[in-house]
């Protein structure tokens, strides 16, 4: 699949989504974009954990694969042309057995490939995804008034502080912004409001640097590793076919 027919529908999907909400005051505690960028980093923490976990999860994958197979041996079998003897001591067992074998043998030579462009296309269509909804949130911001506030049942305007300079300080800081203080926050408790300008840069910028160029890095690490693999050899399916003796 080339690689515009990803990218061009996710920059048009996050250009349609409204990344600030649905009303024109801004909750902080809420940013919609804040659901986005934990997601992100639970499919980094995924990234890394998943060349431990691949050993653990082909092999049953491919046993059951290969027991569909198996099945369906069985059924033709029981057909009109059940006269018909495979090779072994029945069909059915010979068939799952070179279906077991078929599938390592391809699942090693093939997934390296597959599994890296598969990657390359993801990571580019949520790149481009969260660039559409970083830049919508300036087009929204160019031609409506947007308001800052925070609401919440249990969080006092200290602890609302620190968690917001956790988040956004590092943006702050890339930005050369003095990140506000607590009695600012404290001021933009609900009913209380104020600009949403400097959130919405520290939030872009945090998206940016969180989500964009992550996954951007990711998707050039993806399509190296395909190209990588692709140049070692890929699918020699008669070759495969004949070491499994399903030829």
């Amino acid at each position: 699949i080339p690689s515009f027919m990803v990218v061009v529908p996710a920059f048009i999907l996050g250009l349609l989504i409204n990344g600030l909400g649905p009303s024109q005051r801004v909750n902080l505690l809420n940013f919609p974009l804040l659901l986005l960028l934990l997601w992100n980093f639970g499919i980094f923490g995924l990234t890394l954990l998943l060349p431990h976990l691949r050993n653990q999860t082909s092999g049953p994958i491919i046993r059951f694969v290969s027991a569909g197979l198996a099945k369906v041996a069985e059924m033709v079998r029981k057909g009109p042309w059940q006269h018909v003897a495979l090779p072994g001591s029945t069909g059915r067992e010979w068939v799952r057995q070179s279906a077991e074998r078929f599938m390592n043998l391809w699942w090693k030579q093939g997934h390296p490939v597959i599994v890296s462009r598969v990657r390359h296309l993801l990571h580019l269509g949520a790149a481009f995804l969260a660039f559409g909804i970083i830049l919508s949130m300036y087009f929204r911001g160019m031609v409506l008034d947007y308001q800052a506030t925070w609401e919440s049942t249990f969080l006092v305007p200290a602890l609302v502080h620190t968690v917001l300079h956790g988040l956004l300080g590092p943006a702050a800081w890339l930005l050369g912004f003095s990140f506000p203080q607590v009695e600012h926050i404290a001021q933009l408790q609900s009913p209380g409001h104020g600009s949403a300008a400097l959130w919405i840069h520290m939030w872009a910028l945090t998206g940016f640097v969180g989500i964009v160029l992550p996954r951007l890095i990711l998707a050039w690490i993806s399509s190296r590793s395909a190209n990588k693999a692709a140049s070692n050899g890929f699918l020699n399916v008669s070759l495969i076919a004949e070491r499994s003796k399903l030829i």
